[in-house]
């Protein structure tokens, strides 16, 4: 494997292209692991050339009494070290205000409605019993979400308010 390992940008992903969103970063097989982790559905063309540069691609497993034609889908965990020297850059974007994330605040994504993600992801080269890979570390995302009535409502309230101010104001 190549010591050197090219960092990935994902743009336009759906909220079908999301597995396994656990922005909470419970983890009940290692309960001290508190990192939030998702993961990205890959093409299969793309998930070959990622294991040949060294990504640790995993495949979704076959049930037994799937229909023949069903095939296993790859997929890239990607892990959020929010607490590190240098924690990614998470960005929640609904309409146009734009919220920064952080270690207390990403687990909102868990619930919300995700139009579209950018994502940026760093390789965290591993060697262990024999073993070795890159395992895909988040260094940056967008998360475009959908904004619902409520907040329109209430967004155009508060724009509202506010031209109102400026209208009555002295100087």
């Amino acid at each position: 494997m190549s010591k050197w390992i090219e960092r990935q940008t994902f743009k336009g992903l759906k909220p079908t292209d999301l597995y396994f969103k656990n922005f909470r970063g419970e983890n009940r097989f290692n309960p001290k692991d508190k990192r939030p982790t998702f993961a990205i559905k890959l093409d299969p063309v793309l998930a070959e050339t990622l294991e040949k540069a060294g990504w640790y691609v995993r495949w979704t497993k076959v049930r037994e009494d799937a229909p023949e034609d069903v095939e296993p889908i790859p997929y890239l965990k990607v892990t959020a070290n929010m607490e590190g020297k240098r924690p990614p850059q998470v960005n929640m974007i609904i309409g146009k205000k734009v919220t920064s994330l952080d270690k207390d605040t990403i687990a909102t994504l868990d619930g919300a409605a995700i139009e579209r993600m950018t994502v940026k992801i760093r390789p965290y080269l591993w060697d262990e019993s024999g073993k070795y890979g890159a395992a895909a570390m988040l260094d940056g995302m967008n998360v475009y979400i959908e904004p619902d009535d409520l907040e329109d409502e209430l967004r155009q309230y508060m724009e509202d308010e506010d031209e109102d101010d400026d209208e009555s104001a002295p100087f």
